[in-house]
């Protein structure tokens, strides 16, 4: 007996297998179609090329995908579709990529490099203002510390900076400066020594530097100290990246001192600024003081004419029980650059009136006095004790602004600061490390003046009016802008390429109109800066900064005084190739 087992027959589910077996053709050639069509949409929309350990050329606008990065771009920590072009003044803070791979950034290139690539990965650029120069990464404030740009690219300070410090930036003639500001602690640099073959030497309690120590205690201010600088290293304090990415110091002492410190290794000496004539850049056998607008100069012109006030420039007290000698006329005596009175005539105090108007005199009892300079009277106003008598001066001077303003003969401190640059930089394997950059003497005038900015007249500087809301790192005049060989942007006057401090720069520093003595240029003394303030009265006046860090509207004083002298140098970026800028790691040369 066979039993054969049945099953029931499905009607449905054996349409649906031959519904099946008839389309089942189509499939077979619509994945792959689908497959190769969503391959080329990715390589489609792929901007870059990117290979492992190999840098990407960055030429998007927008976020890409490629092979297996996406890479997206944020500037001042807002999403960008744009990345900053190389020269925008942006650099890479920080580069943050998922999937444990690591970039960095290529700054030649302007590109990513990207390593441990494993899979499919994420990468955020993060730029911000700043630059990258050697070992040095300054990155501008974003906390809104920083003083506001106006229109015109000069900046507006409103105060001193004495709490925290920061890096700003402004325009100045090469670009884009970054300028340190207020109480900075990583802008320290160790570049140069001081010549092996330096005597010892003493400082007494002004600064003021003498070669023995009887000399220092018989004509110094006191507490005589040695100072041995033989062999020693030199420190400076970075002030600003300049716009041509060469790095402009200040001269800061032989060890790193900390912001507050008062210590007088931090000048290398003491200066007038202008103090004897000098003709074709030999000082005049006369001895004369520059007495004339020539003396603001950091170099200034050969006198050529006998010059005289239009007006009084000042008044002095005639005693009426004193004689006094007064001429219609006068001698003068180029040989000795001496002025004499002319047949002069003896006249009590109490007798001088109106009428001796036009007479000249010297203002004292002395029948037979000389000297370069002669009064001539413009006013007399009688008292009850004394006459107050108006003058102005005569001396042989600087008969314009130009004369006056031509570039022959260096002033008392360019030829100080270039004998200590031929002393312990020239020559040396270090003078390598130097760059040519402008240092700003601006004799422009103020708005303010009146003056023909020759001889006596009573002329005001650009920095006679305290005009700290237009601080400028450009130089007004081009003819102020000392270079040694870049006439492009500087006059090329420069024998070596050393300098001075501007008021501008030191204001952008930290320093104004209060005592500061928490900012980095700090250092317990007086010192010269490059900028005029005016010619007024008898004397040449220059900006300085007080002993207490103070660089106000009252911060002047006459040329031909003595203060100290902290020279400006300009290196290039090879210097800063080690060191993180602190004052136990500063910046220095890799060899």
């Amino acid at each position: 007996m066979v039993y054969i087992n049945m099953k029931k027959f499905n009607k449905d589910k054996y349409l649906k297998k031959l519904k099946f077996n008839k389309y089942k053709r189509y499939l077979y050639i619509g994945i792959p179609c689908i497959l190769v069509l969503l391959i080329g949409i990715y390589f489609a929309y792929s901007k870059f090329s990117v290979f492992k350990e190999e840098e990407v050329v960055r030429t998007t606008v927008e976020s890409f995908i490629s092979d297996d990065a996406v890479i997206g771009a944020y500037i001042d920590g807002e999403y960008s579709k744009t990345i900053p072009g190389k020269n925008d003044g942006y650099i890479v803070d920080k580069i943050v990529c998922d999937n444990d791979a690591t970039a960095s950034w290529n700054n030649d290139s302007w590109g990513i490099v990207l390593t441990n690539l494993t899979k499919r990965t994420k990468c955020n650029v993060y730029f911000k203002k700043g630059i990258k120069i050697g070992n040095l990464t300054a990155f501008v404030d974003e906390l809104g510390k920083c003083p506001t740009i106006n229109s015109d690219g000069t900046v507006n300070v409103t105060s001193a900076e004495a709490t925290d410090g920061y890096v700003c930036s402004a325009k100045d003639a090469y670009g884009t400066s970054y300028y340190y500001r207020g109480n900075v602690t990583n802008n320290y640099v160790k570049f140069g020594k001081w010549s092996d073959d330096l005597p010892t030497s003493f400082v007494d309690g002004d600064g003021n530097i003498y070669d023995s120590y009887d000399d220092c205690t018989s004509f110094g201010g006191g507490d005589c100290t040695e100072l041995a600088l033989a062999g020693k290293s030199m420190y400076w304090r970075i002030v600003r990246i300049n716009g041509d990415g060469t790095v402009r110091v200040i001269y800061d002492g032989t060890s790193a001192h900390t912001n507050g410190e008062s210590s007088m290794d931090r000048q290398i000496g003491t200066s007038a600024f202008n103090s004897y004539w000098k003709k074709d850049n030999v000082q005049e056998a006369t001895e004369s003081y520059v007495y004339d607008n020539a003396g603001v100069g950091y170099m200034y012109g050969n006198r050529d004419a006998m010059v005289e006030t239009t007006s009084s420039f000042i008044s002095t007290s005639f005693q009426n029980n004193y004689t006094y000698y007064i001429a219609k006329e006068y001698t003068y005596d180029a040989t000795t650059d001496r002025f004499t009175l002319k047949d002069p005539i003896a006249v009590l105090g109490s007798a001088m009136t109106s009428d001796y108007v036009g007479y000249y005199t010297f203002g004292n009892s002395n029948v037979s006095y000389s000297n370069s300079r002669l009064m001539k009277i413009f006013g007399v106003t009688a008292g009850r004790i004394d006459a107050d008598v108006e003058y102005g001066y005569i001396t042989y001077g600087t008969s314009s602004k130009e004369v006056a303003q031509t570039n022959i003969n260096d002033s008392t401190i360019k030829a100080y600061l270039d004998n200590w640059y031929k002393t312990n930089i020239f020559g040396t394997k270090n003078e390598q490390y130097l760059a040519d950059n402008i240092f700003c003497n601006d004799r422009s005038f103020a708005s303010s003046n009146s003056g023909t900015g020759a001889g006596v007249s009573k002329t005001y500087y650009n920095w006679y009016n305290w005009h700290t809301s237009k601080s400028n790192l450009k130089c007004p005049q081009k003819n102020d802008a000392f270079t040694v060989s870049d006439t492009t942007n500087g006059n090329g006057a420069l024998t070596y390429p050393v300098g001075l401090l501007s008021t501008d720069e030191i204001v952008l520093a930290g320093g104004l109109d209060k005592e500061n003595s928490d900012y980095y240029l700090y250092f317990g003394n007086w010192w010269w800066t490059s900028s005029p303030y005016e010619f007024a009265s008898s004397s040449a006046d220059m900006r300085y900064v007080a002993q207490s860090g103070l660089a106000s509207a009252k911060g002047f004083g006459a040329a031909d005084s003595s203060r100290g002298v902290r020279p400006v140098i300009n290196l290039k970026a090879e210097v800063l190739a080690q060191g993180s800028g602190t004052a136990s790691d500063p910046y220095r040369i890799s060899s």
